[in-house]
């Protein structure tokens, strides 16, 4: 299973610099059984901070340096698609994972609803995708983006790092049903 992460890294995380760094650093060691990569986004680009590899060979995120604006969409675009070519090599199911402190405010190529659609496809191929924004309304920025509310968490910026440690017992049950694809991803099956 392969499980390709989003990270904003645009202006507004500043205050939550460190703590983000430990927060995914602590995520990636606790996660088992998965492969594993790591990409962050600003105005200024995105870039791929971890490259697939098996999570046991994942080296520690040392670089993240939060500055200008949010291109969301365009970042999930990149992403998707660097997702979309590591998946091949690995030829198994995909855990989308986007986490963000902001409302998109720069993308200059995709719209929501290019992106609606482009997501609307990875899923339907069998991706599972999840939403982690923090201080903002996530429920009705991933409505707009097609992910369903059941994939999608709100949480405080400043507990980043509780809501990293959730999330790795959520991956670790994911990858444990095969990565079966989910819209109940943050949802009790019982």
């Amino acid at each position: 299973m392969l499980v390709s992460v989003l990270l904003d890294e645009s202006g507004s995380m500043m205050s939550v610099r460190g703590e983000t760094m430990s927060a995914l650093n602590a995520h990636a060691k606790g996660l088992k059984n998965v492969n594993y990569m790591l990409t962050t986004f600003n105005s200024l680009g995105v870039k791929r901070r971890v490259e697939p590899a098996k999570v046991e060979e994942v080296v520690e995120f040392k670089s993240f340096e939060p500055a200008g604006y949010t291109p969301l969409y365009d970042a999930i675009g990149a992403t998707v698609q660097a997702t979309k070519d590591a998946a091949k090599f690995f030829d198994e199911p995909v855990l989308f994972v986007i986490v963000t402190d902001g409302y998109e405010n720069a993308s200059k190529e995709l719209t929501s609803e290019d992106v609606r659609v482009l997501l609307g496809k990875v899923q339907e191929d069998g991706w599972t995708v999840v939403y982690l924004g923090a201080d903002q309304d996530a429920f009705t920025v991933t409505a707009r983006l097609g992910v369903a509310a059941g994939n999608t968490m709100s949480f405080r910026s400043g507990a980043i790092r509780e809501t990293m440690h959730q999330h790795t017992l959520f991956v670790n049950a994911w990858a444990d049903t095969g990565g079966k694809r989910t819209s109940t991803y943050f949802e009790d099956d019982e």
